[in-house]
């Protein structure tokens, strides 16, 4: 649990949110166990056996995008308000005459996309960052590196998008290849050199490894591939999950511009069971206000069962929220659920303009087809509108309940009780004076009196320090496994 979070205003609703930094090992961690969960989910849909395979892209000298070092100084002075990224030479791979497969290249100053950034911090702040914003290097030896410091490399999205249709067209037209192609990539910049490069995971069916090897390389034109960038994965979902955690080393100037953040993305409906996440599923658990699963895990040979709530992305599917959701009552919500028509009668409530209404109600009437689609033949059906408007409370509610299962001791459980008017005292020359509303609340308060650790910042509670600890050395242990098993793939190169 972060320890380094902060009031952030809303400056839709003018409300102050507690909020995590997002940056820290125990964020990071945290965002590799929800990614690792849901390539395990994936996992589960495919069924055994199939052939996964872990592919690393990587680009050449004369193929990676770049930003003119120029035109950020210019940017972040103030004196233009957009950058370029460019690439010196383009390439795609054809057929020649032969049938076989070449690479075609031109030279020249590529101008791939121009744009406005978009900042989360002033300019200023970026002039002098902790991290020099270091060029493009190239590795000559084991520690030593040239670089070309007017060139800064940046991920480009549509590479890695074009790839994946690429490689979707030759498996379907080449080898008739018809399954639906199932994948995750992360894209990251070098810890050391910044070079943008990707990391996938492709699942296939059971004895189509060497072909969907061939057709890979077959589909990337800008870089070479070595003997260990393409192999079959071993454990690969905390493994590939954990490789976004590097975004934390790199200068902030990535970091506060939206477009050159390192990201990840997957295909359509990964991680979602077949049963387990299902909207039966999702349904029957707001029915009896239990939103857990158990999930298994192995540590250090022993098997341990763990009940967490369903993942959020899950309940998001189905019940996603609309802007504005957090202002209207609940049965504001049900109307507008029930007859997503009537949303432009709120338009000032939730502050939306006439296209943002429009994408709403679109939203909303999608959302109310598929569940009535989905339980068109269950007569004793909950309304869409009765679901929708309570889900959201019901699911965080258990949530927090969760979080108070797992307290330590009576004090953890009296640290996270925030309703002041129920329980509030002080002490004035020795005695207790004020008052305890709660009775429950009463036996902690007065069996912990003479050692409770009075802290006003949340962010040294015991129980948030602890937790916090615990995700920081899950994340150094993934950091120094993930170099292990590295050694592993070199080892078992297939």
């Amino acid at each position: 649990m972060c320890v380094n979070k902060s009031w952030v205003l809303n400056k839709y609703n003018g409300k102050k949110y507690f909020v995590k930094c997002g940056h820290c090992p125990a964020c990071q961690q945290e965002k590799a166990i929800k990614r690792t969960n849901r390539i395990k989910a994936a996992q589960k849909d495919i069924g055994a056996p199939y052939d996964e395979l872990f592919i690393t892209l990587t680009y050449d000298n004369k193929f990676i995008p770049y930003i003119s070092r120029f035109q950020v100084t210019a940017f972040l002075s103030g004196f233009q308000d957009s950058l370029n990224i460019y690439r010196d030479f383009t390439a795609r791979k054809v057929s020649d005459f032969k049938g076989r497969i070449v690479r075609q290249i031109k030279k020249g100053c590529f101008t791939l996309d121009s744009f406005k950034p978009e900042l989360t911090c002033s300019r200023e702040s970026l002039l002098s960052p902790k991290i020099p914003l270091r060029g493009i290097q190239t590795k000559m030896s084991k520690d030593s590196f040239v670089q070309d410091i007017n060139k800064i490399g940046v991920v480009y999205l549509p590479d890695i998008q074009n790839f994946i249709k690429r490689l979707r067209i030759n498996l379907f037209r080449k080898y008739g290849y018809t399954e639906e192609l199932i994948y995750f990539y992360v894209c990251e910049l070098g810890a050391e050199s910044l070079r943008p490069h990707f990391h996938l995971l492709v699942f296939v069916k059971p004895g189509w490894f060497n072909v969907t090897s061939q057709c890979v390389r077959e589909s990337w034109p800008f870089g070479r591939f070595f003997p260990k960038s393409i192999q079959r994965a071993i454990n690969a979902a905390s493994y590939v999950s954990s490789y976004v955690n590097c975004s934390s080393t790199i200068p902030d100037f990535f970091h506060k511009i939206k477009q050159f953040r390192p990201f990840h993305h997957y295909s359509k409906n990964f991680g979602f069971g077949k049963s387990d996440y299902s909207l039966r599923s999702v349904y029957e658990m707001f029915k009896r206000n239990d939103f857990g699963i158990t999930c298994e895990s192995n540590k250090d040979g022993v098997l341990t069962r763990t009940v967490v709530p369903v993942p959020l992305y899950v309940v998001n599917k189905y019940f996603r929220k609309f802007k504005g959701f957090s202002r209207l009552t609940s049965d504001e919500i049900y109307s507008i659920a029930q007859c997503p028509c009537i949303i432009g009668k709120f338009r000032e409530r939730i502050e939306a303009e006439d296209i943002e209404l429009r994408r709403i109600y679109i939203a909303l009437t999608n959302l109310q087809e598929q569940y009535l689609d989905y339980f068109k033949d269950d007569e004793s059906i909950l309304p869409f509108g009765y679901v929708y408007s309570r889900i959201w409370f019901a699911y965080n509610a258990y949530k927090l309940k969760l979080s108070h299962q797992n307290c330590l001791c009576d004090t953890d459980v009296l640290q996270l009780y925030d309703n002041l008017r129920e329980c509030f005292y002080f002490q004035e020359n020795g005695k207790d004076v004020g008052y305890i509303r709660n009775e429950n609340i009463k036996r902690i308060v007065y069996g912990s009196i003479n050692y409770f650790p009075f802290v006003s910042d949340p962010n040294l509670y015991p129980i948030n320090v602890a937790k916090n600890s615990v995700l920081t050395e899950y994340y150094d242990k993934y950091d120094k496994y993930k170099r292990k098993l590295n050694l592993v793939y070199q080892q078992y190169n297939m």
